[in-house]
């Protein structure tokens, strides 16, 4: 799946949860619900390459989810989605400096405790300025 087309798929009501279990399905030419099973057949070397694979992925649909939909409620309530079980520094980075939402600070400390502070030294403390939610 190409970036484009999971923006699309994000666009009409697809979670980046979904997109990141369709893009490991894809890489191992099974169907979503044969990934479970042929998941658990492999080395745990290629769990965590396809893995890294797909966070990669999903990484780049956060990156673009930001550009394209800078302050948008519903892009950010899909990138809040992904942190609640994926602690993704790009999904992170988008919303700190993209989108104001209600959670920040929290998600901000977070952000800052997960993350080296070389990483993390451009989000500001506040609201960030012409973000919107």
């Amino acid at each position: 799946m190409d970036i484009a087309k999971a923006v699309e798929e994000i666009r009409l009501g697809a979670s980046i949860h979904d997109l990141f279990r369709d893009f490991l399905a894809s890489q191992l030419s099974v169907s979503t619900g044969e990934l479970r099973r042929t998941l658990s057949d492999l080395t745990v070397e290629r769990q965590r390459q396809l893995n890294d694979e797909a966070l990669g992925f999903t990484g780049s649909l956060c990156r673009q989810l930001g550009e394209r939909f800078d302050g948008d409620p519903r892009m950010c309530h899909v990138l809040l989605e992904w942190l609640r079980t994926h602690k993704d520094y790009e999904a992170f980075d988008v919303l700190l400096t993209s989108f104001d939402f209600p959670a920040r600070l929290q998600v901000l400390a977070e952000g800052r405790r997960l993350f080296p502070a070389t990483l993390t030294s451009h989000w500001r403390d506040g609201p960030q300025p012409g973000a919107r939610y």
